[in-house]
Order: structure tokens, then C-alpha cells, then sequence
């Protein structure tokens, strides 16, 4: 895989911040409930690592959408989800 340069990074990697925060914003409950946690945290992980190395983004809005993430968690009917959304709040805050 050929690396990524900067110019392609500093290009696209706020559309692709915008794309991605959209996409996890829109989930349905049903969609929350099947969310694996764990691929969640790696792409949002990978984003930030993407947002530090390459674009002037600010990381407090991903640590915004990270605590709307865990509210929207908080509230589903799932409770495996609502206890992992409480935990993460409560280290948010």
C-alpha cells in the first residue's frame, strides 16, 4: 500500500472527519446495537491519529463527538450499550 502524502492528506482528510462523524452521527438504535465497540474506538483512534498527523483539525471536537457518541450509547434500548455509554461518560467528564 503506497504511503499517504501530505498534500493528499491535508486534502481530503477533513472531508473524510466530516464523513465519517456524519455517518456514526445518523446510526439508528437498531445500527447501535449491532456496533462492535471495540471497531468504533480503532476508527476513531485511527481518525484522531489522521487529524494530528496531517490536518489542524481541532481534537476537541472529536472529544465532543466522542462524548455525543457515548450519550447517544447511554440512551439506546440496549443495556450492554447503556452501561458501556454510562463508563464512557463518567471518564469524559
Amino acid at each position: 500500500m503506497p504511503n499517504v502524502t501530505a498534500q493528499f492528506a491535508h486534502t481530503f482528510i477533513g472531508q473524510i472527519k466530516t464523513l465519517v462523524l456524519e455517518y456514526f452521527r445518523n446510526l439508528s438504535d437498531k445500527e447501535i446495537k449491532s456496533l462492535n465497540k471495540k471497531e468504533f474506538v480503532m476508527i476513531f483512534e485511527c481518525l484522531s491519529h489522521s487529524l494530528n498527523e496531517f490536518s489542524e483539525s481541532s481534537i476537541e471536537e472529536l472529544e465532543s463527538f466522542k462524548l455525543e457518541m457515548s450519550l447517544k450509547w447511554f440512551k439506546s434500548s440496549s443495556l450492554e450499550k447503556r452501561l458501556s455509554g454510562l463508563a464512557d461518560i463518567k471518564v469524559l467528564i
